[in-house]
């Protein structure tokens, strides 16, 4: 009887052990979600913040969404643009518990329209700027929750853009581009 209870127990044991992992198939499954946060870059005129639809699958993280520019240091005002920010993560190690490093890529598209006076003008001028700012960098990710996380990442990166401004007082065309740098920090949440 004992040596029957005994190959039971070891049977029921291998098995146990046998069985696939169930956390595995919760990583690869694709999660969707939101993240906000802010970008403050060297090359741009402000701070600018995101709200990104996100998808995550295992180790890839996939943000799409509108930029929008809430300090201004360009001392334009009356602001129209169309901001696009796109975003890539890869996190090499996701069994971290609570603070995972990941490498990141980020993409934003900008055009703005700003209206101004020129000194002794009546008319409104108007500045027009494009430009793209790609950046590859470095973050890290603090799990507060499963679902809910807070992030900061810093990046290096190239930036090209072109302005146009006039017509009353000043007429003109502008391209440029240089090196730049940014840092993001945000939160976001896993459905």
């Amino acid at each position: 009887m004992k040596s029957i209870l005994f190959c039971v127990l070891i049977n029921f044991t291998v098995h146990c052990f046998g069985q696939s992992d169930t956390t595995k198939v919760l990583k690869d499954k694709a999660r969707l979600g939101f993240a906000i946060g802010g970008v403050a870059a060297e090359t741009t005129e402000g701070l600018d913040t995101y709200t990104y639809i996100t998808i995550q699958k295992g180790k890839n993280y996939f943000g799409v969404g509108p930029v929008y520019t809430i300090l201004n240091t360009g001392g334009m005002s009356n602001h129209n643009f169309n901001t696009l920010g796109l975003e890539y993560k890869r996190t090499p190690f996701l069994n971290a518990p609570r603070f995972d490093l990941f490498f990141f890529t980020q993409v934003l598209l900008f055009q703005r329209r700003s209206y101004y006076y020129s000194y002794g003008s009546t008319k409104p001028d108007t500045y027009t700027s494009r430009y793209i700012l790609m950046t590859l960098g470095y973050g890290a990710k603090l799990k507060v929750t499963d679902r809910f996380y807070l992030n900061s990442y810093f990046g290096i990166g190239y930036f090209k853009g072109s302005t146009e401004y006039g017509p009353n007082y000043l007429n003109g065309k502008g391209t440029y581009e240089d090196f730049t740098s940014s840092f993001n920090l945000g939160f976001g949440f896993k459905f």
